[in-house]
């Protein structure tokens, strides 16, 4: 619609805007002023606001780049927005709920999951993730999550109902894995140090199960 239209080319012009350093006050922009890098600390955000709910999380390169040390609570409908250079970190103990299809990723930037990210909608993991040694976990039936990059020690691939696909000469090492379905593709190789649930495994490439 036209007001999609609007919306979209509104969100770009402040993207575009706040990639230039200029001094800009954007709802929901991550500004790194509070006493630590917590997302959770709102004195981190523009107008002292945590994000949350249906909004646009701004994320710009900082001195103190933002890491999610515990829960997100109330931002699975939200959107995050990673500017130029930005980086954002999911710790171990840390979990982000999201449709992760719903996270931009600007040149240079990254998403680093030492935690979990849940994603409520299938998606693509990418070499945007890489480095990554934690849980990435879907919920979805009908779209399979996809990893799409080289993981030498993941805790654990999760999609419990659908599928987990491990796309064509990528190489993947987990402790852990769950899926109705895994697919791998020609060349794709995962290995799977401990527990396995799958109840399907459709291979063109290498699976090897050291655990359960």
């Amino acid at each position: 619609t036209s007001d999609d239209g609007h919306e979209s080319l509104k969100d770009e012009l402040v993207k575009d805007l706040i990639d230039t350093g200029a001094e800009v006050t954007v709802p929901y922009l991550w500004t790194g002023n509070g006493s630590d890098n917590s997302w959770n600390t709102a004195e981190n955000w523009t107008n002292d606001t945590v994000p949350s709910g249906n909004v646009i999380a701004y994320i710009r390169k900082t001195d103190k780049q933002p890491e999610i040390l515990s829960q997100v609570d109330d931002f699975s409908n939200g959107k995050i927005e990673l500017l130029q250079d930005a980086t954002l970190t999911i710790s171990e103990g840390g979990s982000l709920s999201i449709d992760a299809n719903n996270i931009t990723f600007g040149t240079d930037s990254s998403v680093v999951v030492n935690g979990t990210l849940n994603s409520t909608k299938g998606f693509t993991v990418d070499s945007k993730f890489a480095g990554s040694t934690g849980t990435f976990s879907c919920s979805d039936s009908s779209n399979p999550l996809i990893v799409d990059t080289d993981f030498a020690g993941l805790k654990k691939l999760e999609n419990s109902n659908g599928t987990i696909t491990i796309n064509s000469g990528k190489n993947v090492t987990c402790n852990s894995i769950s899926a109705a379905t895994l697919e791998i593709e020609n060349d794709g190789i995962i290995t799977v140090n401990g527990e396995s649930n799958i109840n399907s495994l459709k291979s063109d490439g290498k699976a090897t199960f050291e655990g359960n």
